[in-house]
């Protein structure tokens, strides 16, 4: 059984990092150790905002004071992370990766899938030095990226073109593997994905039927959990987007139909647990595409951590 250490934000209600990745990657048959950057009472887009976040030396005595002298990162087989706002605390999962390798001695390096957290829609989430910290720090280090275009046009700012942005982190950055989520295909805004594949030298696009209406918390933490866990139960990436995505797809549209609303103007959460079946058996609606984006047009894709 794979083991995930997820490390991102974890809210109390609603379903966003951590709410939104624990959950689907259970179903599908993972353990999962959660290490939550911010405990927060719910996402920063209801009016209503109480916390706290993680500490750089918080996380050190978590890992060294704890899962470390219990023997308990033996059993690690990937790494998750997801919102992270402090530089410091990049460091520290940079020093967490290699004590993840250092205990898997003699087998499989732990697989690392990072999504950036940065922001979307033009809007950034985290202080803006954090762009060129994940730039320097992680990225560097992970096996998969999961950027959204906006988030990608922040890594790569000299390059509005999608695939040749990928192209310039496989080159600088050793990237093995990038999914661009929130690209749009023509004049119809349908949804697109971008896979790109450093060592097989192939990229594809990908379709979905329709953009939903609205906007939705939690989307890009779901899509990396699904992302994370398909790529281990199918036999190559295409197919992991494929399940990913149209399972990503299936959980929008039942949102729509039963998510809940608490607050006028805030997006419904995820109808998560009602979509436990689309989850473990998801219809396929993503598709490959001939179809590519236009450059420069802007992520118009779900947001996708705490705001």
């Amino acid at each position: 059984m794979p083991r995930v250490l997820s490390v991102q934000s974890h809210v109390v209600h609603g379903y966003v990092g951590q709410k939104a990745a624990t959950f689907p990657l259970q179903l599908l048959g993972w353990d999962v150790d959660p290490v939550n950057t911010v405990h927060f009472a719910n996402h920063t887009g209801y009016r209503h905002k109480a916390g706290e976040s993680l500490t750089a030396e918080q996380l050190r005595r978590i890992v060294w004071n704890g899962l470390l002298p219990n023997g308990l990162l033996k059993s690690v087989t990937h790494l998750l992370t997801g919102y992270i706002r402090s530089r410091e605390l990049l460091e520290v999962v940079r020093e967490l990766i290699d004590l993840l390798n250092s205990e898997r001695a003699g087998q499989e390096p732990v697989w690392y899938l990072c999504d950036p957290v940065l922001g979307d829609n033009g809007r950034l989430y985290v202080p803006p030095e954090m762009v060129e910290a994940y730039r320097d720090i992680l990225i560097p280090r992970a096996h998969l990226i999961i950027p959204n275009a906006y988030e990608l046009q922040l890594l790569v700012p000299h390059e509005t073109d999608i695939e040749r942005a990928c192209h310039w982190l496989h080159t600088h950055y050793q990237v093995p593997v990038i999914v661009v989520t929130g690209a749009e295909a023509d004049e119809h805004q349908r949804p697109c994905v971008y896979l790109s594949e450093a060592l097989r030298k192939q990229s594809k696009w990908f379709q979905l039927p329709s953009r939903f209406p609205g906007s939705f918390t939690g989307t890009g933490d779901l899509s990396a959990a699904l992302l994370l866990a398909w790529s281990a139960r199918v036999p190559n990436l295409q197919q992991a987007v494929e399940y990913a995505f149209s399972t990503v797809y299936h959980v929008l549209r039942r949102t729509l139909d039963e998510g809940e609303i608490v607050e006028a103007g805030v997006p419904p959460e995820l109808a998560l647990i009602q979509s436990a079946k689309d989850i473990l058996e998801p219809k396929l609606v993503c598709q490959v595409s001939d179809m590519r984006p236009e450059p420069d047009r802007e992520s118009n894709d779900c947001e996708q951590s705490l705001t």
